[in-house]
């Protein structure tokens, strides 16, 4: 399993995730042009994987920065608050079922934010990947 995989997994199989969040509502960053219908919804992106540690010119380890943004009707950031929180105890720590994964980093949240395009309210949670290079 690849780093996106793990993340698109832990998103759209943690129950307490898709009882907010239905695993229908999780998209990939780049996937879809306008709003879906049925909010909440999710759209996670990852960067690009930078070296961490060197073996001169080999990385041995090294880091991707990644974030599960959360789209609502406007209103309360209620829910948006609540599932961020889920996420963050879903996937920070060890990582366990990436090849030479090693752990989930949580960075921190955004600031409350607006998306005029969508017509909704938003917040993103990023976080640091960490691994070997295999």
């Amino acid at each position: 399993m690849n780093w996106r995989q793990w993340i698109f997994s832990k998103l759209t199989t943690e129950a307490s995730l898709i009882a907010v969040v239905p695993a229908v509502s999780v998209h990939a960053g780049g996937s879809i042009t306008s709003a879906p219908l049925n909010k909440p919804f999710v759209i996670y992106r990852l960067q690009e994987e930078v070296p961490r540690l060197n073996d001169e010119d080999r990385p041995l380890a090294t880091s991707r920065s990644g974030e599960v943004w959360v789209y609502d009707d406007p209103g309360s950031y209620d829910r948006i608050d609540d599932y961020l929180k889920l996420v963050r105890d879903k996937i920070a720590g060890q990582v366990i079922g990436v090849e030479g994964g090693i752990a989930c980093g949580w960075q921190g949240e955004s600031p409350e934010l607006s998306d005029d395009e969508f017509k909704c309210i938003t917040r993103f949670g990023s976080f640091q990947l960490t691994g070997v290079s295999t």
